[in-house]
């Protein structure tokens, strides 16, 4: 996979949730974005990624990244975002559909970074 960006805008575009996944490396360079359910009670507010997808994206191969999106103008992580990528050690890519913009945010470095080409997001994954 080699358009990552593409791959997670296309999947949010138009959804009045937010949308949710991973971002799976499966070896050998080769990368998945998995699309998951949004679980959560108001998944126009926040999301929440079952159990079931979580298996699934781990028999896929190793979790680098959980993406989601903003269906508003807010383009911005919220607490339990930064709270979330910390604690699961788990870098988060933020798509905000309304201003076309990508973040990225490592909870093991504490830092947010907007996002503008597929190589800045390959190199915040180690990639």
């Amino acid at each position: 996979m080699k358009q990552i960006l593409k791959n997670i805008k296309r999947k949010c575009l138009g959804s009045l949730i937010e949308c949710c996944g991973y971002i799976i490396s499966q070896g050998d360079k080769r990368i998945k974005v998995m699309p998951c359910k949004n679980m959560a009670i108001h998944p126009h507010l926040r999301f929440e990624i079952g159990p079931y997808d979580t298996i699934e994206a781990f028999e896929e191969g190793d979790i680098i990244a959980c993406y989601h999106s903003h269906p508003t103008d807010n383009d911005n992580f919220s607490e339990e975002d930064l709270r979330n990528s910390k604690s699961l050690k788990i870098p988060f890519v933020l798509y905000c559909e309304k201003n076309d913009t990508f973040k990225f945010f490592d909870g093991n470095k504490g830092k947010v970074k907007k996002v503008f080409k597929e190589t800045e997001l390959r190199k915040c994954l180690n990639l």
